[in-house]
């Protein structure tokens, strides 16, 4: 018996052996034949138009080669000629993840991702190329044109002067840049921002010197703007490139008539032969000579008699009116000698030196003037003024201790306002020099001799803020804003916040945020809805853990500023942390996105709750639902990995396997998760394939003196497709007397999310029951999160002679169980009623298993009572020991051992009542191997 088992032993493991052999020749054979036959057949198929018959190559050419990147690719051009864009993207992402430096997918994709409005990631993609073909000009237009898709126009108008710049003898690409140049100028010119438009034309005057009309337009802009000196430069350079045009002939010499230049206007007009012109231009020099004519004969007079009053005040005045400043002090000059020197004379000679900008000449003859006329309002007037410009430019010079002085020497001044001038001087020059006591000093006094001290209380807080004296700051502008009316309130209500800003700011890089966020409420207290303050409150609130206070400012932000994106966000993200319903929330916050789809606060809390509600429809059962919530999310955060990998436990949910497996390879797993989840995408991987060959051992023995042992061999083949599974398979054993071989064919099918349904039949001629069939109705109930109820029916008769001990040789059952499985573990408890020659017996069994990473990685235990065996040692007929009282446990563990084989070891313990004095023990050691292809 030994030897015959050892022998069917070592014949199964030869076929194995050579069927694997033959088959990995073959595949290898296959793939270096066909691979580049399957791309140029079935490119060809798609050039004729006969995407079909292309497609069908393609799936061969996969189911040969399903790594072979260019056949992805293919497939992925199939979908997009048919605009079945998810899947192409799928076939094209595939194409890339097998080889990354695959141009030709990543070509297609951007025609994907452009099509289906995705523009920032067909940007991604463009980029991905460009690194590896940087001077392709087309696609350096295809990033502009998806800019401009984006709406981003200033990025496509800087890459697009960018690209001329690159390739300066490109027509098509200077046309483009010109053209645009030109939009943005008429842009500009409509609203009303001239410089900018004269700017812009000058680009295009350098780009297109040739262009008349570019020539036009920036002249144009320049008289427009009142810059008739630009004006004419730039219709000089013009008429250089166009000497005899007309229109740039008029141009010029309208400037120069409304500059009223027409000495030059008359040779310009003599030099081009315009004789009209030259004749109507004379005239009109003429009478402008004219108008001037008091000026040339008061000049003789001067000249005549230099101590002529009225002679030298018209001289003097229409000199100093038409900006002359340097005659105009020379004729004062000779007067001033004719006549003898006076106070009147020095104050003109003053406003001589003041309007050419000569300031030391100004302040010496105004000193002058003040060591003369000390008591003369006016000359202390000058003489403060004097004083005040001084201590400034001493201001600007950052010489603090001489405008000290300077503005000591003004508070000397007879006038209030002079004084007042002074002290604020003094207040800024200790306030800059950093003596803040000084400066506070200085403001007391001003407040004590201002007639009109109102909203000193604002400077006061900064130069207690800057003394460190946040309360006292606060207080001093607290008691500004309460004696200001509502109007007044609004506008210095801003200042408020900038001054509690920067002591939250302060107290925050010191990490003193409890004192903080009592500054956050004294600031509401005064400005309730001010944003900065709730935004502040919101933030110091979580970072202290202070939920009910966090509530509460989100509440107050939301109810102020319903559209606000931050309040919106935070609220959500607050009560995604809190829900156990994620409904709501991920309502709200896919509003916000919807509003501002590249708000990244935004998005990085819609992703958050997105994930979390898809996770809770997943836990729901609501499997379809889930995927509808993943996919829109994705739209919005396409590159999220941790969408994708969400998304790809839905998928699993949907039996989906290969798919699931794709998107979940997406995730991060921690240094202690890596080796579970490679597994777990093993399993994946391991459930996407469609055969499976399943080989079992079974050895048993009892402990009597009888050392009885039995063997049972089986083996199977399963095809799996999305809702049905088929199984052919056969068990053998031998015992003493003989042989048995039993087959056996099953059918597993699922009809919806709900329901499913098993059958088996088998047939034996010895040791197994000679005809057997079974049946089960499966029913998922939202019981206890989830719960499969199982009922179920069977028959066997068994065989009538061989080593069976029944007393008869039919039996009815009845099964009723319930099976509960989450990601970590299943529960199956089921309850077997089996009727024999007219009397009931029953077996009760708990199997429990513990999935390490995936559902076929495990550990599992169980145990069994009952008046009648287990089902599977009736099926078996290890024994047919009835209507006495079985007991059972047991233990196993299985794993994958590579990406499509599993194995498993089972051991069980039996006991059972052999008659009214013995029991007898039972042990079972089941071994199987799986593969999956």
């Amino acid at each position: 018996m030994n030897r015959i088992k050892r022998r069917i032993s070592n014949l199964s493991i030869l076929l194995a052996f050579s069927l694997a052999s033959s088959f990995s020749y073959a595949q290898t054979k296959s793939v270096e034949q066909d691979k580049g036959d399957y791309v140029t057949l079935a490119n060809k198929e798609f050039n004729n138009g006969k995407w079909e018959t292309g497609k069908s190559i393609l799936d061969k050419g996969i189911a040969e080669n399903p790594n072979d990147s260019d056949l992805h690719m293919l497939l992925g051009k199939y979908y997009h000629h048919l605009k079945q864009y998810d899947k192409a993207r799928y076939e094209l992402n595939k194409a890339i993840e097998i080889t990354p430096e695959n141009i030709d997918a990543k070509h297609i994709l951007v025609n994907v991702e452009t099509e289906t409005k995705r523009y920032s990631s067909a940007i991604c993609y463009v980029n991905e190329i460009l690194e590896v073909s940087p001077y392709l000009k087309s696609l350096w237009k295809k990033k502009i044109h998806l800019y401009e898709l984006q709406g981003n126009q200033v990025e496509a108008d800087r890459l697009r002067k960018r690209l001329f710049q690159i390739y300066p003898n490109d027509q098509e690409l200077k046309k483009d840049y010109t053209y645009s140049i030109e939009v943005e100028a008429s842009k500009n010119r409509i609203s009303g921002d001239i410089d900018k438009a004269i700017s812009l034309n000058k680009e295009l005057v350098k780009n297109s010197p040739d262009n008349l009309e570019y020539h036009l337009v920036l002249i144009n802009d320049f008289i427009k703007g009142g810059d008739t000196t630009n004006a004419l430069m730039y219709t000089e350079r013009a008429l250089a490139v166009f000497p005899h045009n007309s229109t740039l002939l008029n141009k010029k010499i309208g400037i120069l008539a409304d500059q009223k230049n027409y000495d030059v206007l008359l040779s310009f007009l003599q030099q081009n032969k315009l004789s009209k012109q030259y004749d109507y231009y004379v005239l009109e020099a003429a009478r402008h000579a004219k108008l001037n004519d008091p000026f040339e004969l008061y000049s003789k007079v001067l000249n005549t008699n230099s101590r002529n009053e009225e002679a030298f005040n018209y001289v003097y005045n229409q000199l100093v009116g038409q900006q002359q400043y340097e005659e105009a002090l020379h004729q004062l000059t000779k007067f001033k000698k004719a006549s003898g020197a006076s106070k009147a004379l020095t104050l003109k000679e003053l406003q001589l030196y003041s309007r050419m900008g000569n300031k030391a000449k100004e302040a010496s003859l105004i000193k002058e003037l003040y060591r003369n006329y000390p008591t003369d309002v006016e000359v202390q007037d000058a003489y403060y003024r004097i004083a005040l410009e001084e201590a400034k430019s001493y201001m600007q010079e950052e010489q603090y201790e001489l405008a000290i002085e300077k503005w000591n020497s003004v508070l000397n001044s007879g006038k209030q306002d002079t004084r007042m001038l002074a002290y604020m001087g003094l207040y800024n020059s200790y306030l800059a020099k950093g003596d803040y006591g000084s400066a506070l000093h200085i403001l007391n006094q001003y407040e004590l001799q201002s007639s009109e001290n109102k909203l000193l209380g604002f400077k006061k807080a900064d130069i207690y803020f800057k003394l460190h004296n946040y309360n006292s700051a606060l207080s001093a502008y607290e008691e500004e804003l309460i004696s200001l009316n509502q109007e007044q309130r609004a506008f210095y209500l801003k200042g408020y916040e900038e001054l509690c800003t920067a002591v939250v700011k302060e107290h925050n890089e010191n990490f003193l945020y409890n004192e903080s966020l009592y500054y956050i409420k004294r600031w509401l207290a005064h400005d309730p809805t001010n944003r900065t303050a709730l935004v502040y409150g919101v933030n110091l609130s979580h970072q202290l853990k202070r939920e009910e206070e966090l509530d509460r400012y989100l509440q107050k932000g939301v109810t102020a500023y319903p559209e606000d994106v931050f309040f919106q966000v935070k609220l959500a993200e607050y009560q995604g942390k809190s829900v156990t319903d994620f409904a709501p929330v991920y309502v709200v916050i896919l509003n916000q996105v919807i509003q501002q789809p590249y708000h990244e606060m935004a998005l990085a809390t819609y992703e958050e709750i997105g994930e979390k509600y898809v996770k809770q429809l997943i836990k729901e059962g609501q499997i379809d639902e889930a995927m509808n919530i993943v996919e829109e999310a994705l739209i919005y955060v396409p590159d999220s990995k941790e969408l994708k990998y969400t998304k790809g436990l839905v998928l699993e949910k949907q039996k989906k396997y290969a798919e699931a497996q794709y998107y979940q390879s997406f995730y991060a797993p921690s240094p202690l998760e890596v080796e579970e989840h490679k597994k777990h995408l093993q399993f994946l991987g391991y459930k996407s394939l469609q055969n499976e060959v399943g080989i079992e051992y079974l050895r048993s023995r009892f402990d009597d003196e009888s050392g009885k042992k039995h063997s049972i061999a089986s083996a199977h083949y399963t095809r799996h497709t999305l809702n049905n599974s088929y199984t052919i398979g056969a068990n053998y054993t031998g015992r003493d007397a003989g042989r048995g071989i039993q087959g056996h064919i099953d059918w597993s099918r699922t009809w919806t999310d709900k329901w499913s349904t098993n059958v088996n039949i088998a047939l034996a001629d010895a040791y197994f029951p000679k005809f057997a069939i079974n049946g089960s109705v499966f029913r998922e109930v939202n019981f206890l999160g989830g719960v499969e109820l199982e009922l179920g029916a069977g028959y066997r008769k068994f065989q009538e002679d061989k080593e069976s001990t029944s007393s008869d040789s039919n039996m009815f059952n009845i099964v009723l169980g319930a099976t509960k499985q989450t990601d970590q573990y299943s529960l199956n408890v089921k309850l077997n009623n089996f009727f024999n020659d007219g009397e009931w017996m029953y077996n009760l069994g708990v199997n429990a298993r513990y999935f390490l990473s995936s559902p076929k990685h495990f550990i599992a235990a169980m145990a069994g009572v009952g008046s009648s065996p287990e089902v599977e040692l009736i099926d078996y007929q290890l024994y047919d020991t009835f209507d006495v009282f079985n007991t059972n446990v047991g233990a196993g563990y299985g794993t994958i051992l590579f990406k499509n084989v599993t194995a498993s070891v089972m051991g069980t313990w039996y006991n059972y009542k052999a008659n009214d004095l013995k029991y007898k023990n039972f042990y079972n050691l089941y071994f199987s191997i799986n593969v999956v292809f």
